[in-house]
């Protein structure tokens, strides 16, 4: 028979017990919750000819193909004309030879644009969205300067040379680079790792990745993934699936532009927090974008044809902000800075020139 004292004083002790790892779950969790990375990685990136002696933190963001003269698809051509002509390239029909030796044999081909690009973007956002980072989106200004050569017939008989060395004219100008392809600070690699069994919702599979110094992981499996914690010195990645032994990644690496002078930036100039017409106006200045006047409106009115860095993200529209824009205008800054306003306001920007 227990006694009133004995069962006040055994309650009380287990009432310390609790009380002790109640706060020992807290101060773990405030850790955890302190050591946690929510910084939003920037992507860089530039065009080069090689990037042999930078490659420890640059990789060609769209890996070349094999061709020969039966490809659809032949070399890739970076485009240095103004935006609004890109758009004219696709009428276009060229002639190109296959040379070899001093015979030539002409082919028919269009400027198409490299969605490739488009692709790798897609797959990084789902790795951004997975990992709970802040997607900014990527500035696109050297990326739509990005075509490849289609064929879309033979001229002559190239059966003829068929198993031969040859070389291509595609009698271009010197705006038409075919040595230029875009590198960003991206490295796709692939991470041994190992289980350990721990509970997310219910029962999951944890895998730790280590961090280098100044640099971040995404997963590129974002099929195989239930969550993704980020910490200042690793990641955990939460799975369903026990039988996971290695994971391809994204690794993002830090950009040092004292190496590269000409680059391009995802977020170049941090967005208000607080978004108001006023301060659109302000953000769009520190871009070198005179505003004239800036209203909202219900109407659906002509404005400039602004290139969607962004469409895998679908969103509906109500109404929209016009802009008027006036003066000398860097067009490719202002497609990034609109781009980069679009994710956070869900009104429809549109801009017109006066």
């Amino acid at each position: 028979m227990v006694d009133k004292k004995t069962f006040l004083e055994h309650t009380k002790i287990f009432e310390n017990v609790i009380i002790r790892r109640l706060d020992e779950g807290l101060n773990n969790m405030k850790e955890l919750i302190s050591n946690t990375d929510y910084t939003s990685p920037m992507i860089y990136t530039c065009v080069l000819n090689s990037v042999s002696d930078y490659d420890y933190f640059l990789s060609k963001m769209v890996k070349e193909e094999d061709y020969n003269i039966y490809s659809q698809y032949l070399s890739s051509v970076y485009i240095s004309i103004p935006y609004y002509e890109l758009l004219e390239i696709s009428n276009n029909i060229y002639v190109g030879e296959f040379i070899v030796g001093d015979e030539k044999y002409r082919f028919e081909y269009i400027l198409e644009q490299d969605t490739r690009y488009f692709d790798k973007i897609v797959e990084l956002y789902k790795s951004f969205v997975m990992s709970n980072f802040k997607w900014w989106g990527i500035d696109m200004a050297d990326i739509l300067r990005m075509y490849r050569v289609k064929v879309i017939s033979y001229i002559d008989d190239i059966s003829l040379i068929e198993n031969m060395d040859f070389k291509i004219s595609y009698g271009l100008n010197s705006n038409f680079s075919f040595s230029s392809s875009i590198y960003w600070n991206i490295i796709e690699t692939v991470n041994i790792v190992k289980p350990y069994i721990s509970v997310l919702d219910n029962v999951a599979y944890r895998y730790d990745i280590s961090k280098e110094l100044d640099s971040n992981y995404l997963v590129k499996e974002v099929d195989l993934v239930e969550d993704i914690i980020n910490y200042q010195e690793y990641i955990s990645v939460y799975s369903k699936h026990s039988n996971i032994y290695s994971l391809e990644l994204f690794k993002i690496c830090p950009f040092d532009t004292r190496l590269i002078k000409d680059y391009r930036k995802s977020l170049p100039i941090p967005v208000p927090c607080v978004i108001t017409l006023e301060k659109i106006k302000t953000y769009l200045k520190s871009y070198g974008i005179s505003v004239k006047n800036i209203y909202k409106s219900s109407e659906n009115k002509s404005h400039l044809i602004i290139p969607n860095y962004n469409k895998h993200i679908h969103r509906i529209y109500t109404s929209y902000i016009y802009i008027e824009i006036t003066g000398t205008i860097d067009y490719f800054a202002l497609f990034l800075a609109i781009n980069i306003l679009q994710l956070e306001i869900s009104l429809r920007i549109r801009v017109y020139e006066v």
